[in-house]
């Protein structure tokens, strides 16, 4: 059985994680806007490069390995990507060259 690991240790390294994730959302926006432009649809598409790598990815491998609910996972999976698109544009908004 598998039990969620819960606690201020969790929730720290949890905040963490997902702060740097952040970053590197906007720097591979900061990376794209040579080629794609400034603007929300290379946020976007930062977006998506991330969520790719760490939503669907990952997913994947719960569904078969664990026998995670494919239900559940699409769910997480939609959300990550509301929540990653919105963060990258927050992101793309901030964001200011040199």
């Amino acid at each position: 059985n598998f039990v969620m690991p819960t606690g201020p240790n969790f929730m720290i390294m949890a905040v963490g994680v997902t702060l740097v994730l952040g970053i590197v959302i906007v720097w591979t926006y900061a990376l794209m806007r040579p080629r794609l432009g400034a603007g929300p649809k290379t946020a976007i598409v930062a977006a998506l490069v991330l969520w790719f790598g760490v939503y669907l990815y990952n997913a994947g491998f719960f569904i078969m390995i664990f026998g995670s609910p494919a239900k559940s996972m699409a769910i997480a999976c939609v959300w990550g990507l509301v929540e990653y698109s919105l963060a990258a544009l927050a992101g793309a908004w901030l964001y200011k060259e040199a």
